[in-house]
């Protein structure tokens, strides 16, 4: 039932209210009757009420002000006013303050049971949206602590101060401290159990957190996607130690935790003077985290352990990216191996991501030029390059990094091999025809083809023997020996004349050049092929 109390100077005035309504059907009980407004702020230091129905002018204390006195502390208690005709100010004044409702004298009491209807009404709605608010409460503080780690104090200090007392959220913490545990296999774990069993073992790893802190002033933890945030509210004798204790138990923790699927890495953030100075912790242990792709083999990473670190000076230069452009050119696996190796121990040593990004920028940029300069189709090759240091976060470790950088090589100089054995067939290929072309001009020399396919004498002689197997005067040789047997075949040419149409300006010379490649003469071979057709 709700509790109603009637305010009235006027003794008849209130017995006619009590008298007049039906108050069970309306679910309320009269708990009290005053004939002046500070009798009932006296009755509500003790008690509770639900609805007032007051008069607007008494002596001493008006409705008025006793409106303004109890909303000023509680907004819950729906207060109806009955006013005078020329009391009508004071009623809007009395609603702007906070009053439920009004109605004038005489009283019409089949009006009042209305307006009391509609304040039982309302009062139910407000109980059922509190208890929905009370549901949500948990959902309430993850969405503020979300707030309180992405925000910059300033900004979060005067946006959610004003939750603290409904949340409960203690302030009295001499420090404040936020770890991130990151598990890097949770997509692994999704698709291998499923979605739900990825839940229950993060959930399980929630409960444990929060019960290893369970005797600190605070402690929260939030889901952040596929991250739980540690939130600790801390006592000690100097952030150091505070720092310290966190890292024990996180360290045990792990070791503990096994059985879980997850793989588990946790990055410890500062300690901060103030909850409204989360963010700079937060901040703090997602930096730390970072580390993990300098040191794969660690699983704690507290933010103290790098503050002061310094990246080696002088560590990269132009000369280190000539090396390994010569390790491309030589198409030298194991020198491509060995650079890679000694990479990963130079980006480990950097300790800063910025750093290994600049390096493999410089690195990828002079591998690309250098594959334009030598006219190398590149095709995927220069968008995995690329994706080297626009996707580094991809990568958990710098080993992992260097892995990939070395296989890009290999399929680097294995492009370049393939488009070596290319460019060379194409070579002998446009040679062979030149030869088939000009066989007949006796002068056809070496340094002629040279000059045709506009590359020196000495590099086309060795491609082509390379590649065909003969030399170039083999080549000419035996195009002029075929076309001199399909002239001796097919037609009654002197042989003398033919001599001459394959390019030789001597007969005995081309009489033994034929017999050193057919094993006959010119005029044996066509006597042979005469008997034989």
């Amino acid at each position: 039932m709700k509790r109603a109390l009637v305010v009235d100077d006027n003794p008849l005035a209130v017995d006619g209210i009590i008298h007049s309504i039906d108050w069970e059907s309306l679910g309320i009980e009269i708990s009290g009757r005053f004939c002046d407004g500070q009798s009932v702020l006296s009755y509500l230091k003790d008690f509770s009420a639900d609805i007032i129905i007051s008069d607007i002018r008494m002596p001493g204390m008006s409705g008025l002000e006793m409106v303004e006195r109890i909303t000023a502390d509680s907004h819950k208690i729906k207060i109806i006013l009955i006013s005078a005709y020329s009391d009508f100010q004071y009623v809007q004044d009395a609603l702007r303050i906070g009053a439920f409702d009004y109605l004038e004298k005489p009283v019409d009491y089949d009006y009042l049971y209305g307006i009391l209807k509609k304040a039982a009404e309302a009062i139910d709605r407000e109980n059922r949206i509190l208890e929905e608010l009370h549901q949500s409460r948990d959902a309430l503080v993850q969405s503020f602590f979300y707030n309180l780690i992405h925000s910059n104090p300033e900004a979060s200090q005067y946006r959610l101060s004003d939750y603290i007392p409904f949340l409960t959220v203690p302030l009295s913490a001499r420090f404040y401290l936020t770890a991130v545990a990151e598990t890097h296999n949770i997509d692994a774990v999704k698709k291998r159990s499923g979605l739900e069993a990825a839940f229950i073992c993060q959930m399980g790893l929630k409960n444990e957190m929060e019960q290893l802190f369970i005797s600190v002033p605070f402690v929260r933890v939030l889901f952040d996607y596929d991250c739980l945030v540690l939130i600790l509210g801390l006592d000690g004798e100097s952030r150091n130690d505070a720092a310290a204790f966190v890292n024990d138990r996180l360290t045990a923790l792990l070791q503990r935790t096994a059985y879980h699927t997850l793989e588990i890495n946790i990055g410890i953030g500062s300690t901060v003077p103030s909850i409204w100075h989360l963010s700079e912790s937060y901040k703090a242990a997602v930096r730390a985290l970072e580390y993990r792709f300098f040191f794969p083999q660690k699983s704690i990473f507290d933010v103290r352990d790098f503050s002061n670190r310094r990246p080696p000076q002088d560590s990269w230069n132009s000369s280190l990216e000539e090396k390994l452009i010569q390790f491309l050119c030589r198409k030298d696996s194991e020198g491509i191996e060995q650079y890679m190796e000694q990479l990963a121990v130079l980006f480990s040593m950097q300790q800063d991501k910025k750093n290994v990004f600049i390096i493999l920028y410089s690195l990828t940029g002079k591998i690309i030029k250098f594959l334009y300069d030598i006219d190398i189709n590149m095709g995927e090759i220069r968008n995995d390059l690329l994706s080297l240091y626009r996707n580094i976060d991809d990568y958990a470790s710098s080993d992992e990094l260097c892995t990939k950088f070395k296989h890009i090589c290999l399929d680097i100089c294995e492009t370049m091999h393939q488009s070596r054995e290319s460019y060379q067939n194409q070579l002998c290929k446009q040679v062979q025809e030149f030869i088939d072309s000009n066989y007949s001009n006796q002068d056809l020399s070496l340094s002629d083809i040279a000059s045709y396919s506009n590359i020196s004498s000495s590099h086309l002689s060795t491609v082509f023997k390379m590649v065909t197997g003969i030399t170039i005067s083999d080549a000419i040789t035996a195009a002029r020996i075929n076309e001199a047997r399909v002239l001796l075949s097919n037609t009654s040419f002197p042989i003398k004349d033919i001599c001459e149409r394959v390019g030789y300006s001597n007969q005995y010379y081309f009489s033994a050049c034929f017999k050193k490649h057919t094993g006959i003469t010119p005029s044996a071979f066509r006597s042979a092929e005469a008997e034989n057709s």
